[in-house]
């Protein structure tokens, strides 16, 4: 006898997602892990634009080995539909009759173009919850401008501080690696979601969430936010930065002795030399005025040893002190493994990609996502006909329509 799966907090509720690329569908992915049932709905042809970006399974460009879009949307179910057209608005409200939850995740443009703000979804169903994930919100000056991750990262102050360790605040910032702001932005669609269908359980009826893109990622940083309110003045860029990373045989380590005594260790551990003892090393304030000469002469050292090394020698006697993980590092971590946080994920094809699991763990355990994503409009005839019930010649009319 197999195990029965979990159920999720979510379990039973259905989720209609309107969403491209990846803050949206992030969103969907998660609201999936939790259990709910996500329908995503996607042009007929030519589908999510995430489809079209890698990297690809076996770097075989196509609609169904997106890697990216593979892990967005596992676990979720797929349909297309022309929203463009009456027929496929209609279908969509039919849908959204029954739904819980409808997840909306692109432009305030093509939002009002498509007639599906929260105003108009409400009256068809009261209950359902509208969560509007865009670039800059449903209202202020910004409402109707186009978005995306270089925006959201440079707007927010995010990247004012990069490169990480700004050795020389000349350097043009740079966007973080990745695509974290939009990743943000999802996470906090599905948190906001979470509190509306609680909020749902007192009042008896859905409501609009309203997510910026710029928000989430902003909040981020409110260090320096809060401290506008007693010195509101732009900082220096290169004056408060992480842990400065030092070259490595390997690759690169961090190295932060914040403290005398951390400093002191440092200097037994790297065999006394010398040039640690000239008074422009001696005292927090000096090593802060000399960095410069001073990186060159730590890299020095940290140059005759893998990082692993150098990093378990420093904290072994208590300086502080890491190693700067590729992503290959990061895999082949024994904490990660012991967690079991990467896991394999189905792909359309049958393999199985090695991808992030769950980020959170509960003793009941999760639903999980052992659906893959789907395929381009790979339930549209199986979903239509049982929700609607549609029949075969109908789903052949709106096919031949390019309706669906």
């Amino acid at each position: 006898m197999t195990q029965a799966e979990p159920e999720g907090v979510l379990t039973g509720l259905q989720v209609m997602e309107v969403a491209d690329f990846v803050a949206g569908p992030y969103a969907g992915r998660m609201l999936a892990e939790f259990g709910a049932e996500v329908i995503k709905i996607e042009p007929p042809g030519r589908g999510d634009s995430a489809r079209r970006v890698g990297p690809f399974a076996h770097d075989a460009p196509g609609l169904d080995t997106s890697l990216l879009f593979n892990y967005l949307n596992a676990g979720k179910l797929g349909v297309t539909l022309d929203l463009s057209c009456a027929s496929g608005r209609a279908l969509l409200l039919r849908l959204l009759e029954t739904a819980d939850v409808f997840l909306y995740g692109g432009s305030v443009q093509e939002l009002e173009r498509l007639g599906l703000g929260y105003g108009h979804l409400s009256r068809v169903n009261p209950r359902l919850i509208g969560c509007y994930v865009t670039p800059f919100g449903l209202k202020g000056p910004y409402r109707e401008y186009q978005g995306g991750e270089l925006v959201a990262s440079h707007l927010s102050g995010l990247a004012f501080d990069t490169p990480g360790g700004v050795n020389d605040p000349e350097k043009p910032p740079l966007k973080p690696g990745g695509r974290q702001a939009l990743m943000i932005a999802g996470l906090y669609g599905c948190l906001a979601t979470f509190h509306a269908l609680f909020a749902r359980e007192a009042a008896g009826q859905g409501q609009e969430v309203d997510v910026s893109e710029l928000e989430p990622v902003t909040s981020f940083q409110f260090g320096g936010i809060t401290r506008q309110a007693f010195a509101p003045q732009t900082p220096v860029r290169g004056e408060a930065q992480a842990s400065p990373l030092y070259r490595a045989q390997d690759g690169d380590v961090a190295i932060n002795p914040m403290q005398e005594y951390m400093w002191q260790a440092m200097v037994q551990v790297m065999g006394n030399p010398a040039w640690a003892s000239q008074p422009e090393f001696t005292g927090r304030a000096n090593r802060a005025a000399n960095r410069k000469a001073l990186r060159d002469l730590v890299d020095q050292w940290t140059q005759q040893y893998p990082k692993e090394e150098v990093y378990q020698r420093l904290q072994g006697a208590r300086v502080p002190a890491f190693p700067n993980n590729t992503v290959a590092d990061v895999v082949a971590s024994p904490q990660v493994q012991s967690r079991d946080f990467f896991q394999p994920m189905p792909l359309p094809s049958g393999e199985r990609a090695l991808a992030p699991g769950p980020r959170y763990k509960f003793m009941e355990g999760l639903p999980g996502v052992g659906r893959p994503a789907p395929r381009l409009g790979e339930h549209t005839v199986t979903l239509l006909q049982a929700r609607l019930g549609l029949s075969q010649q109908e789903l052949i009319q709106l096919f031949q329509q390019g309706v669906v």
